[in-house]
Order: structure tokens, then sequence, then C-alpha cells
């Protein structure tokens, strides 16, 4: 009769001498120093500093799995039973991870695979996780930190500490990671795809006959509302419309900011223009001019007009339609694009700063030739310098900007209501006729 092990409840047999089973400390024990496990077999070491059977595909260290003479990377141990999969099965499965196989996640409805010796995947809080203190990221193979906190293998570049990707040992900027297989090119695949965003891989917005790719974690292109857009009253007031893509975060809240929006936080923050160029990365001063101070304060009152195709001081061609630039092309203080398969009609806006500012009604039909749609024209005299200004200059500094005066926010209400009214025309696809004005004159008098 085989002496059982001493250890208190445990039932398996004790090895060689001892009075213990294996997993108790019986049996031979590994001699590398400080390793209390079991030596394997004939051999004085555990399978971890070589003992035991090993693979014997040339040059490979690893231990030799099952009843083979290779490792599970050479096709020793177990294999998936999935027809046609060369994976290893996993613990007492007979499939891989990928099939189904091994332990499984615990969460309700999760069907991935559990992580190391815990009982969920990576997503619901499985395998080892970050060390860094507060962060719930899983840490990033033999370290014990999470990719952001410096864990997982460093790219092999000089100098760069970004994380090197996939089984390359390098991060995506210099070369490392899936690339895409377009021919010449070398770009970094996208996603689960074997292309880059330009050659038609990652995610693609979800717009029926849409190809382009989808913005951020979104599932729409910028075109159809994807992307981080602007969540400040100017955009999050008009409800039922997208709002403007962003062009920074608010310095105090976070918030996402179109670049209208941060034109006005740096013209009410002047002594602090310097830093605020910094913060939203510019390379040059947003100046409030008159034309800008007077559309801010009319788009507080018509907010529908941020929210449709514009084009501000622009050539009109090559940004709503996509005609190639022109040098002469007209460039309009505003004007605002509404076109479907119907109809198109264009709000073209100007604002004079004084009486004979460009009076020159030919422009005005060259940029509704330029667009090639028909327009509705509100203009707007400011009078600057007088004592009826719309708008006044003001200096703080090395800053200089213009400012809305009270007789300019009488103006701002009038030309607002005379641009609601043809929006109300536009929306019903009603062009300009003899009882619908097409040119509008406002503060001239």
């Amino acid at each position: 009769m085989r002496k059982k092990c001493k250890y208190d409840g445990c039932t398996k047999s004790a090895r060689g001498v001892t009075d213990y089973c294996v997993s108790h400390g019986g049996g031979k024990r590994c001699q590398e120093p400080g390793c209390t496990k079991s030596a394997i077999g004939a051999t004085n070491y555990c399978k971890t500093h070589g003992g035991g059977k090993r693979c014997q595909e040339p040059r490979c260290t690893k231990s030799a799995q099952g009843v083979g003479n290779h490792c599970i990377s050479h096709g020793g141990g177990k294999r998936c039973q999935e027809p046609e999969c060369t994976k290893s099965a996993q613990g007492t499965t007979d499939y891989c991870i990928s099939h189904g196989g091994g332990k499984r996640c615990q969460e309700p409805g999760c069907t991935t695979s559990a992580m190391g010796a815990t009982d969920h995947c990576i997503s619901h809080g499985g395998g080892k996780r970050c060390q860094e203190t507060g962060c719930v990221n899983s840490a990033a193979g033999s370290t014990d930190y999470c990719i952001s906190h410096g864990g997982g293998k460093l790219c092999q570049q000089p100098g760069c500490t970004n994380s090197a990707r996939g089984a390359t040992d390098y991060c995506i900027s210099h070369g490392g990671g899936r690339r895409c297989q377009e021919p010449g090119c070398t770009k970094s695949a996208q996603g689960v795809t074997d292309h880059c965003v330009s050659h038609g891989g990652g995610r693609r917005c979800q717009e029926p006959g849409c190809m382009k790719s989808a913005a951020g974690a979104t599932d729409r292109c910028i075109s159809h509302g994807g992307g981080k857009r602007c969540e400040l009253e100017c955009c999050a007031s008009v409800h039922s419309q997208v709002p403007t893509i962003s062009s920074g975060r608010h310095p105090e809240d976070g918030r996402y900011m179109c670049r209208f929006a941060i034109r006005v936080y740096i013209q009410q923050h002047p002594n602090n223009a310097n830093e605020l160029m910094k913060h939203f990365g510019l390379k040059k001063h947003l100046v409030m001019r008159g034309e800008h101070a007077f559309y801010h304060e009319l788009c507080k009152l018509v907010p529908e007009l941020r929210l449709c195709e514009r084009v501000l001081d622009q050539g009109i061609s090559s940004q709503t339609i996509g005609k190639r630039k022109r040098m002469d092309e007209p460039r309009p203080d505003y004007f605002h694009y509404f076109g479907d398969a119907l109809t198109s009609l264009g709000l073209h806006g100007e604002y004079d700063e004084s009486k004979d500012h460009e009076d020159n009604d030919d422009r005005l039909e060259a940029v509704s030739a330029s667009a090639n749609c028909k327009s509705y024209v509100f203009r707007v005299c400011g009078w600057h310098g007088t004592d009826r200004a719309v708008c006044r200059r003001r200096v703080r500094g090395d800053y200089a900007y213009y400012q809305i005066t009270d007789e300019g926010k009488r103006v701002v209400q009038e030309t607002a209501d005379i641009v609601r009214e043809r929006l109300t025309w536009i929306g019903k696809g009603l062009p300009p006729n003899k009882d619908r004005s097409a040119k509008v004159y406002v503060n001239f008098k």
C-alpha cells in the first residue's frame, strides 16, 4: 500500500522517500536556487528551469507537451478540434480560446475567455491589472503597468517612449504593428482590417452610401455628424441639428469648442491671449474684426446659421461645391449654402464698415454665380468711426478686437428678423421673386 501525504486533509500519495505529495513539497525538487517546484522526470529541474522532456525543434528550449516531442508553439500538446485550426486546446477542453475552449468569463452574457487565474475577461476586470494608483486598465505583457503608464514592450527607436505594437519592436510611428497591404503604402493598418484609412481600412461611416472613415469613437464620418463636436451653447442651443466639429477644449471645464467659440473666448479674455493661443495650439491670433463680432451676436439670435454648410471670408466654389480654387474668386463675409436633390439656395451676408465700402452689386452677383445657386442677400452697414458705430475697436496690451455696441445690438436684432424670414423661405424651397426680395439693406440710412 502506497504511503499517503501527511498534509492535513490531503489524500494524494507521498512521493519518493518524502512524507508529502508533489503539491505539498514532496518528491525531488528543482535544484535552481530559490525554486520550490518539483523536478521533472529523471532531471534535476522543473520545466521552467530546463527540466523534463524538451522540444525537439532546433534551437527551441521550451518544454515538450503531452506525449509528443514538441512544445505548444511547434505543434505539441493537445490541439484544437475545430477543423483546419492548428492552435492548442486550452485546459481540459478540446478547443482553443478562439473556438470556445478554456475557462470562460463569468460575466452574464459574455462569451470571452477568462484571463489568467481570474474568472473574468480583461474587459470585465480579469487578468493582471495596472498597478498605477486609480488605474483600472489591464497590465501589458509581463509588466505590472498598462501601456499608458509605461507597461508593455517599448519601441526600440532611440529616444522613443511609445509602446511597441504587436510582435514588432517598434511603435506605429516608427514602422511597428501591422502595415497597410496596399502595394507601396507604408501606413499602419487600422483595427482588424488589413488596410489604412486611406485605402478602406478601419471603421467606416454607417451613413448609407458613404465610404468615408468613421471619426473617433463615433460611427459616422465628420460630414455625417461623427467626430468630436462643440458642446458650448453656440451649437448646443440648436436642437435637431449636428453641432460644429470641435477645434479644442475649454481651458476650465474641458468641454469641446468649435473654432468660432474659441475666437470668442479669446476675445473675452484678451489679457490671457498668449496663454490661450498655446492652449488651443494656434500659431496666430484669431482676430475679432467687426464682421466677426457682428456675426457672433447674430448667431446668438439665429443659431441655425452656425450649423448649415457655410463659408466665412473665403472663396465659395472651392469650399462648398468642390471646384478648383481661383485667386480671383470673390470672397463673401458670410455665405450659407442650402442644397438637396430638389433645390439649391444660398443666404449671403455682407458687413460693410462704412456706407461706401465695397458698394458694388456686381460683386454680389459674382458670389451667387460662384456658388451656382440663387441667393438671398443681406447687407449691413457698420458705420465705423461714427456715433452710429455697430462695433468699436478695443485694445488691451498688444491684443486688439472689436466689440458690439448698444446701437449694434439693435441692428443685430433687426438683421436677425430679416434672416429668419429668409430661412423660412429657403426651408420651403422658395427662390427670390418680386414678392420675396433678393436683397435687403440694413442700417444704411
